[in-house]
């Protein structure tokens, strides 16, 4: 098993770049994993970019005998990319839109979006093509994080409406798959169609359910442009997701562009998220079970062994409760990942 460590350089003092990455090598670590979260920081202003400061921790990386994994930074857009391009931000069933001020805010299939992530990502790829020290990359991060997977905006409308035709021979074909003569639902036409929001009684299930393949459709769209733009520019780098703990999303989808999944790993958050009543023993050790089946979903998602790109390393912010894992957990969590066949375990973070 190798092992290595999420860090963000961005974060901390310039002066601090150099020790930090001594200490990782000294402490064992093979991988550093960067960039995840940095468009505003790769480029601060419309096509003014700035890589210096990554250019030097992947340099150090690599003088220390370790290796870098880089991410495309497209979680996070900058505030300029949102003032710029307002449409490209979610919205709830309702027609609330996903604002500015956190993360994954952004549609899937917005054209627009999916244009300026490409240009991001072969900014970077073509940046670091030739750069030995960059191993491969993780695309964006945890598609679907913070119940973000499904959109009901316009160009989600118009994308859905497209989906259709492609699916179904015509719109009679559709009111016959669908059962739309329940409740006065037939169609005359793709155009009628919308995406299933706020409603005052239960959708249509079959439209429901045809929205989460077409939703799950839209991330593999995504995540593929990312993929081909990343190849283009290196063929030899791996390229790979860090999923997240039951998301909602088929994942087996989207892995089959990628050379191997990863997973991230909170087991005491987990465990809070999938189950009503937690044991004291969960609350420090998290649920074998979730980790067991997590680590066999994305083992066998391709034909390469899988990562844990992000495990906990101690107390973490976001469930509800938050103690500190229990004496040994760290180590427990490892050697589990290990005996279902990973190949790497990153700790998040530096």
């Amino acid at each position: 098993m190798s092992i290595g460590v999420c860090y963000f350089p961005e974060h901390w003092p310039e002066e601090r770049l150099e020790a930090d990455i001594e200490q990782m090598a000294a402490a064992g670590l093979e991988y550093v994993r960067m960039g995840e979260f940095a468009w505003s920081k790769f480029e601060p202003e419309p096509g003014e970019y700035d890589f210096e400061w990554l250019d030097r921790a992947v340099s150090l990386v690599g003088d220390h005998g370790m290796q870098a994994v880089l991410c495309t930074p497209t979680a996070a857009p900058p505030k300029w990319l949102v003032d710029e391009y307002p449409d490209v931000r979610q919205e709830e069933p309702d027609g609330t839109v996903r604002d500015y001020g956190g993360r994954r805010h952004y549609c899937f299939n917005s054209p627009v979006y999916r244009r300026e992530s490409r240009r991001i990502v072969e900014k970077l790829a073509n940046h670091f093509a030739d750069h030995p020290a960059v191993a491969g990359w993780q695309t964006d991060n945890e598609y679907g994080c913070h119940g973000t997977l499904h959109c009901y905006c316009d160009d989600c409308a118009s994308a859905f409406r497209d989906w259709l035709r492609a699916t179904y021979d015509d719109v009679d074909d559709l009111n016959d798959c669908w059962g739309t003569g329940f409740w006065s639902q037939d169609l005359n036409s793709f155009a009628q169609v919308d995406p299933p929001r706020h409603t005052a009684a239960d959708h249509h299930p079959s439209r429901l359910l045809d929205y989460d393949r077409f939703t799950n459709d839209g991330v593999v769209a995504y995540n593929r442009l990312q993929v081909e733009a990343l190849r283009e520019a290196n063929d030899e780098w791996f390229v790979t997701h860090n999923f997240m703990s039951h998301d909602g999303l088929n994942a087996y989808d989207v892995a089959e562009d990628l050379d191997f999944a990863s997973w991230d790993s909170y087991p005491t958050g987990h465990v809070q998220a999938h189950h009503e009543s937690v044991s004291a023993d969960e609350f420090r050790a998290g649920n074998p079970d979730n980790l067991g089946i997590d680590h066999d979903i994305y083992r066998s998602m391709t034909d390469a062994p899988h990562w844990v790109m992000e495990q906990q390393p101690g107390d973490i912010n976001w469930p509800p409760y938050s103690p500190q894992p229990a004496d040994g957990a760290m180590r427990l969590w490892a050697h589990y990942a290990v005996a279902h066949g990973a190949d790497v375990v990153a700790y998040f973070r530096w």
